[in-house]
């Protein structure tokens, strides 16, 4: 810790603390005179600055248990959320429901509170819980479910496990969050392995919307994949995420 005078010269705090007892000037020895260009400061304007490194409590946010490194990322993503803005509820978007069972125990391990659609059993009661529950800031969803029909403007926050093929499908699961009456930005998070067959298939779909959007396709054929473009994932050659 420094102390630093309106003159811009710093001092560390044992020196200061001896000026200030010893050699304090004015009718009530509120000030000091700087020992380099003795320049006149009053108490009340001496800066203190902290200079060790700050840790950034987000970052630095443990994730309990043992976990692949994409589930950790996941959990610590919540947790961010939830250390940002308590009330905010966000939807987790999986493909395949083991990988939701497995986020689902990982939220256990870190003892959060959550919300699971896996089927027609108990299916507005879950739904229902993650909206009206203040507790509940996290529902777990497969795609296929979660992009059909739903209507959950109370959250803010859209999570997506892993990459999409269908453009389409995508938007819909993001559409349940960003549509009428909702009056909060979303914020959609993905999650891919770099260097994996992931990074790739986003790769993939970027190259193809930009292609699309710059034909004539229908919405409905842009979101269709070609058999050139499913070989091109197995390529050696792609090209790099922007």
């Amino acid at each position: 810790q420094w102390a630093v005078l309106t003159c811009g010269h710093c001092f560390c705090n044992e020196c200061i603390a001896i000026i200030i007892e010893q050699y304090s000037v004015g009718t009530r020895r509120s000030s000091i005179k700087c020992a380099i260009c003795r320049q006149t400061t009053s108490h009340k304007e001496i800066s203190y600055v902290f200079t060790a490194e700050t840790t950034n409590q987000e970052d630095d946010m443990p994730v309990e248990g043992s976990h692949s490194t994409k589930v950790e990322a996941v959990v610590r993503t919540l947790k961010k959320i939830q250390f940002k803005d308590p009330g905010a509820k966000a939807l987790v978007f999986s493909t395949w429901q083991d990988v939701l069972d497995i986020i689902a125990k990982a939220l256990h391990d870190n003892n959060m509170d959550f919300a699971q659609i896996n089927g027609i059993q108990k299916f507005q009661e879950n739904l229902s819980a993650f909206k009206y529950d203040p507790k509940i800031n996290i529902l777990l969803l497969p795609l296929h479910t979660g992009s059909n029909g739903l209507n959950i403007i109370e959250a803010t926050q859209v999570l997506l496990v892993e990459p999409i093929l269908n453009p389409a499908h995508e938007l819909q699961a993001i559409g349940r969050v960003h549509r009428i009456g909702q009056t909060k930005p979303t914020i959609v998070h993905r999650f891919l392995i770099k260097a994996t067959i992931e990074e790739r298939m986003q790769t993939m779909m970027k190259t193809v919307e930009r292609s699309h959007s710059n034909s004539s396709l229908k919405q409905s054929e842009a979101s269709v994949l070609t058999v050139a473009d499913l070989a091109d994932l197995f390529s050696e050659e792609t090209e790099e995420l922007e």
